[in-house]
């Protein structure tokens, strides 16, 4: 019924896995830095306060495009299959 090989699912979840982990280590790069500057204080304040808010943006966009990106291949290899 299914058109995915065991060994093709594993390289797909570690594929997604090496995704997120390099996504979560960016962004808590980001955070990060942006936590250590808005403690301390001053007018680095703000510039914390800014990079804080992009971490956060860019791990919430990273995992919307990789929950997309899973319904479009399940969606191509459902079309595929159906061939």
């Amino acid at each position: 019924m299914s058109t995915v090989s065991v060994f093709g699912g594993i390289r797909y979840g570690i594929g997604l896995i090496v995704y997120y982990v390099a996504l979560t280590f960016i962004t808590a790069l980001l955070v990060g830095g942006g936590a250590f500057l808005v403690e301390s204080g001053g007018e680095m304040a703000a510039i914390g306060a800014v990079l804080w808010f992009v971490g956060a943006v860019v791990f919430f966009a990273g995992l919307v495009g990789l929950l997309y990106k899973v319904i479009a291949d399940g969606v191509k290899t459902g079309l595929e299959a159906a061939r």
